[in-house]
């Protein structure tokens, strides 16, 4: 049995993109279709047995007619093509509000012939031309249900994630006891894991109480293969493949954090054993360019000699140099501006500034005590040192006042 899977497409993104005269549309939306365009022909090309989608279909939970439109027309060719499509919901494709619907349950309502979507826990039997898949389907937890029980909404960001780890990881347990030894089964969720290594752009966005499951949740035995969304990065995060628990990440770049990282889809072969193949999209090159230009007496070819040195064609570009106030004036900005002549769009060309380096601020919580939290911030002012005795006593003092205030 032959498997496709691929993840978080993110149509709508626009970001770095400009008008496509002959279609109308941003030409950053073009890029990300033309990689799903990629991506299905090689299923079809290829005959693959079934198509696993890992979600994050959308940029955002209402996309317009229009990417609704773009993303379903590839959709409608699997289906024309007789490949069974299972489709997840990501945390991109749903709704902040409880009760709303994604926009992936349209597939769904409409019926379209061999696409499945799931948009709760559940396991899904697939007929393909190679026999039965159990796929055991995981969208991203909604948050928005748990916080519809009272006892939750008291809780902690940090308890509510630890509530989410550990509902999800019971769902795959009970999905995994329930599956059939007479067909092979995968499992397909969209998650974050606890030893997954983010993509450039998430890596600032990470947020700490984000639910992360252990690899232990997810790599169980009953799964032949574990297909996962949510990180932009392509990773295996269990290469002894027993089972392979991979994020095929992104299909194209969505900014320049992720400008070093391959982007595709994986092609999943399922006989005795397990072979999995990675194979790349026509992505949009991201190229950053640095130059430091002190003590050159030609800045501008100096600018120039960068840019040849790099292959800026049809790539996205920006450029950071650093340079005197003289040598700022010196610059033949026509002439850099030839050089970048081939690049699909530049959207920036900054000189960079030092900065001077900042003191670290104190870090300070709710649960320090008052005394714990002064203590830590005169630590961190050097022009206080000296009078840390006599502000934590004077603070002892006080805090003494307000406390027989109180009980008074």
């Amino acid at each position: 049995m032959r498997i496709l899977h691929f993840a978080d497409a993110h149509i709508g993104i626009e970001t770095h993109g400009k008008l496509d005269p002959a279609s109308g549309l941003n030409t950053r939306l073009l890029d990300f279709v033309r990689c799903l365009e990629y991506i299905v022909d090689a299923a079809i090309e290829r005959q693959v047995d079934v198509v696993l989608f890992a979600g994050d279909a959308y940029d955002y939970a209402n996309p317009t007619p229009t990417y609704q439109k773009l993303f379903g027309a590839q959709m409608k060719r699997l289906s024309d093509a007789g490949i069974p499509t299972v489709l997840i919901v990501g945390n991109h494709d749903m709704p902040v509000s409880y009760g709303k619907a994604s926009p992936l349950e349209l597939f769904g309502v409409l019926g379209v012939p061999n696409i499945h979507v799931a948009v709760k826990p559940q396991v899904i039997n697939v007929t393909t031309r190679s026999g039965v898949l159990q796929v055991a389907c995981l969208p991203y937890p909604n948050r928005s249900a748990l916080l519809t029980r009272e006892e939750v909404r008291a809780m902690s960001e940090e308890e509510i994630a630890k509530r989410i780890e550990g509902i999800c990881s019971d769902c795959i347990s009970s999905m995994a006891e329930r599956l059939s030894h007479d067909a092979p089964s995968v499992l397909l969720a969209h998650v974050a894991a606890w030893n997954a290594v983010y993509a450039g752009s998430e890596r600032t966005a990470e947020l700490s109480t984000e639910p992360k499951l252990m690899l232990s949740a997810l790599a169980m035995p009953q799964f032949k293969y574990v297909a996962l969304g949510h990180i932009h990065k392509y990773q295996d995060l269990n290469p002894s493949g027993a089972p392979h628990v991979v994020y095929s990440g992104s299909i194209d770049r969505c900014d320049f954090a992720e400008e070093n990282e391959q982007k595709g889809f994986c092609v999943v072969s399922i006989a005795d054993g397990v072979e999995l193949e990675f194979l790349e999209t026509p992505a949009r090159r991201f190229v950053t360019i640095d130059v430091n230009m002190h003590g050159l007496k030609n800045p501008t070819q100096a600018l120039i000699n960068a840019i040849m040195e790099r292959n800026v064609k049809d790539a996205i570009v920006r450029i950071r140099y650093s340079c005197t106030d003289e040598q700022q004036t010196t610059i033949d900005w026509k002439a850099v501006e030839q050089a970048l002549s081939g690049a699909f769009r530049v959207v920036s060309v900054a000189r960079q500034v030092e900065k001077p380096l900042q003191r670290p601020q104190a870090v300070i919580t709710e649960q320090m005590s008052t005394i714990e939290a002064l203590r830590r911030y005169i630590r961190h002012k050097s022009e206080l040192k000296e009078l840390e005795d006599e502000l934590i006593r004077y603070a002892q003092q006080l805090e003494s006042e307000l406390i027989r205030e109180s009980a008074t």
